[in-house]
């Protein structure tokens, strides 16, 4: 005889030993009408309580009903998703890349570089070190377009710009470039001499690199 043949067996006689400590015990008389005193069994059946009714569904669309709203409430999780990354990237609010003129003859990238480096003289002879960083990065930026790893277009964002280097040699580098200009330009901060030469020295480590 195999083994699970001999647990059945066990089991079975387990069982049967101990169904008669699970047998109900006769109630003696005494017992029970002590139990019975303090209740009578004439009382007035009570109400039964009202069925609560569900709101049925407006012009009896039913299940449709709750697929629309759960539609809806998928489309407005999806529209508050999109608002925050938007408003937490880099690229802010998408502000547009300085590529076109700023104020009258400003230079941009697609300025000479003659006009560029002459407007950068008189930015700091003039101590305006915040138009002077977007100068230094419109050369940066001039230096791409001539290399035509960036195309220069109206609209674009300069993070538009970054990611079209995807992960080349330039991306890190230009990476902060654009994330320091960010900050100077379109938040307004004013720098000092000093935190000007820190930052031209980037510019002109990104130079030298492009020129590799």
């Amino acid at each position: 005889m195999d083994w699970s043949r001999s647990k059945l067996i066990v089991l079975l006689a387990l069982s049967l030993l101990a169904a008669p400590a699970f047998a109900e015990a006769p109630v003696k008389p005494d017992v029970w009408d002590e139990l019975r005193k303090e209740h009578t069994y004439n009382e007035e059946p009570t109400e039964p309580l009202p069925q609560m009714r569900e709101k049925p569904a407006p012009l009896g669309l039913g299940i449709w009903w709750e697929m629309l709203r759960l539609v809806l409430l998928i489309g407005l999780l999806i529209g508050i998703i999109y608002l925050v990354v938007r408003l937490t990237s880099k690229g802010g609010i998408y502000r547009k890349a300085p590529v076109t003129n700023l104020a009258g003859d400003a230079p941009t990238a697609l300025s000479p570089k003659e006009a560029i480096e002459t407007a950068l003289e008189r930015s700091l002879a003039a101590g305006d070190y915040r138009e002077a960083i977007r100068l230094w990065y419109q050369m940066a930026l001039k230096t791409l377009i001539a290399k035509k790893v960036i195309r220069p277009e109206k609209d674009k964002t300069n993070w538009e710009y970054v990611a079209e280097l995807k992960s080349g040699n330039y991306f890190k580098p230009f990476t902060d470039l654009t994330r320091y200009h960010e900050k100077v330009w379109y938040a307004g901060n004013s720098i000092d001499r000093e935190a000007y030469e820190l930052h031209v020295q980037k510019f002109n480590n990104f130079f030298a690199l492009t020129k590799e």
